[in-house]
């Protein structure tokens, strides 16, 4: 049996997150809390740490379905349903049967897009969920949520996929959306 290098496994940190107030009925379980996070870094907080040559950061804003993180500054995470920023992405939160199953699905983007993007993997007592950012389409009323989650099915494939969005203006939509 050939030796396998197991450097070039990607590993994703696992994550807590709190549970949300959405809800998937064919799985019963909801969905992570969807965080807005606001960072700003001051010259003087720079300098603490040694990069005064840095540039102070007025605003920074993400999405993000964790509370923690290692972050420089000052960060405020308020819980939200919505992306009300007109210039950030759309994201996808999505359930996995396992935490194999997320970290597969986030190397498979990662492999499409090209890019580290910053995608999580997190746990809550529901499941494990991660966090996709992806292009919001031109027919969509803005930066969307959509929430996913593939269940069993009496169809013939034997599963189907689950799918609730919310516009910037929190109108739902749910079916197939992606």
């Amino acid at each position: 049996m050939p030796d396998t290098d197991n450097n070039n496994i990607l590993r994703f940190p696992l994550k807590p997150a709190r549970v949300g107030r959405v809800h998937c009925p064919p799985l019963n379980i909801h969905f992570p809390q969807l965080y807005r996070l606001v960072q700003k870094v001051s010259r003087a907080q720079l300098v603490a740490l040694g990069m005064p040559c840095e540039e102070p950061i007025a605003e920074f804003i993400d999405y993000t379905i964790t509370s923690d993180g290692d972050y420089t500054g000052t960060v405020r995470h308020q819980p939200v349903q919505s992306i009300t920023d007109a210039n950030m992405e759309s994201i996808v939160i999505r359930h996995h049967g396992s935490m194999e199953e997320a970290s597969a699905y986030l190397v498979a983007v990662l492999d499409i897009l090209g890019t580290d993007r910053g995608d999580v993997i997190c746990k809550t007592d529901e499941g494990v969920f991660t966090l996709a950012r992806r292009a919001t389409e031109s027919s969509w009323p803005g930066p969307m949520v959509v929430y996913a989650a593939t269940h069993a099915s009496d169809n013939p494939a034997g599963f189907a996929e689950w799918q609730l969005a919310i516009a910037p203006d929190g109108m739902i939509h749910e079916g197939e959306f992606l």
